[in-house]
């Protein structure tokens, strides 16, 4: 068998092998880039969701400012206020403490 024929078929053989793979990884590539872009897509839009929220806790939930020079009264009906709510809502969250555990005590019997 003439070697020159062998090392033809075996070089043309490597070659279109070559060729398949690079197709392949051409399209596994372009696909990789449209994956990449609607995730990034998508994470753009959860960032801009994000910042909205965020903006609306901000509204919602305003942070006081320095309280030097304020009128003392002002700032004992502040505090009155906030010791209120706090009190509130450590009653509200013994009340669902003391639901769960009795619904625990009910499952365990």
């Amino acid at each position: 068998m003439p070697w020159g024929l062998v090392w033809t078929v075996l070089v043309v053989a490597t070659l279109v092998g070559a060729a398949f793979l690079a197709r392949s990884l051409w399209r596994r590539g372009l696909a990789l880039g449209r994956a990449v872009g609607v995730a990034a897509e998508a994470t753009a839009a959860a960032a801009d969701h994000g910042t909205e929220r965020a903006d609306q806790l901000r509204d919602a939930h305003p942070v006081p400012g320095p309280a030097l020079g304020t009128d003392p009264a002002v700032l004992r009906d502040r505090l009155a206020q906030v010791r209120a709510e706090r009190a509130r809502r450590r009653v509200v969250r013994a009340d669902r403490h003391r639901r769960t555990y009795e619904t625990w005590r009910q499952v365990w019997r």
